[in-house]
């Protein structure tokens, strides 16, 4: 009938073409599979940089808003202390055991060095409020499921 030849040509034939057709089908898949994965890794990383403008804007209005609120303490730490000018000084003597009526004794008659100190003190405490109020909004902003406050 046909030769062995022609047999194992047949053969070898067949088995050539699913070789090259299983090496073609592998290539192809790890073709399809690499750009799948390239564009979901494209879209992860245009989703990141979006969360990340996000957060900045954020980060931004935080740091604005801290800005204004010091801006805010400053201006009346310099206005306080501008009507401090009209205030007496500290008197030279002050008794060791005051009455009540003692100068000085009450807000009204603290002297211009007491009130600047105090007037200080508050602004002090005004800003390191701002400072954390912004911090508890930056970490509130970097993480909403945090809640600082």
């Amino acid at each position: 009938m046909s030769s062995p030849w022609v047999l194992l040509g047949a053969v070898l034939a067949v088995l050539g073409a699913f070789a090259a057709g299983d090496y073609h089908g592998h290539k192809s898949e790890a073709t399809t599979w690499a750009a799948r994965i390239e564009g979901e890794r494209a879209d992860a990383a245009e989703q990141a940089r979006a969360v990340e403008r996000e957060k900045q804007q954020e980060i931004n209005d935080v740091l604005r808003k801290q800005n204004e609120d010091l801006s805010g303490v400053n201006s009346g730490l310099a206005a306080d202390l501008e009507r401090l000018r009209n205030r007496p000084e500290r008197p030279a003597h002050v008794p060791e055991h005051p009455r009540i009526d003692c100068p000085g004794a009450t807000g009204a008659d603290l002297s211009r060095e007491d009130a600047a100190f105090l007037i200080g003190e508050a602004a002090r405490a005004d800003r390191l409020r701002a400072a954390l109020a912004a911090c508890y909004s930056y970490a509130d902003a970097l993480n909403p499921r945090i809640q600082s406050r």
